[in-house]
């Protein structure tokens, strides 16, 4: 049996804001987050990649090309992705990602010009705001949207 060390429970003032560690290790160094650094996962099993650990892969947030909008979602672990949103009015099968050899779910939508609200469905029923992309706005029942602003 691995030498585990004690459960830490530390809580920190920051400001206003209170963060709560409650992490054990295996060993000395390792990574608290089996998903890896900066990655989180949910209940559901999920991995979803923040962007800070996104370097070198091509996951961005949505950005213009000829053929319209890129949206990318990393989740290498998923089996489905979707793309949902004000410009298809929501719908939770409609826009389905293909997944790349990278792990990378992408679509391109063609957009016209405005401000739309989007999410990603994961397995069909894990909504996630877009975290390649920095732009949110409330989603009316407590949480967020993703937010795309096309000129």
């Amino acid at each position: 049996m691995r030498n585990m060390l004690p459960k830490l429970g530390l809580c920190l003032l920051i400001g206003f804001t209170l963060v709560s560690c409650d992490r054990t290790r295996p060993w000395p160094g390792a990574d608290a987050n089996p998903s890896g650094p900066g990655n989180a996962s949910d209940a559901s099993g999920v991995v979803v990649t923040t962007p800070a650990d996104q370097a070198g892969s091509e996951a961005t947030g949505p950005r213009k090309t000829a053929e319209g909008w890129v949206f990318t979602f990393v989740s290498p672990s998923a089996s489905m992705v979707h793309l949902a949103g004000s410009f298809n009015d929501w719908s939770t099968t409609g826009d389905q990602l293909t997944k790349n050899a990278a792990g990378v779910w992408v679509i391109t939508k063609p957009l016209d010009p405005g401000t739309y609200q989007y999410k990603f469905i994961v397995n069909g029923t894990d909504w996630k705001v877009d975290p390649n992309n920095p732009n949110t706005s409330d989603d009316g029942f407590g949480g967020s949207n993703s937010e795309l602003v096309v000129p």
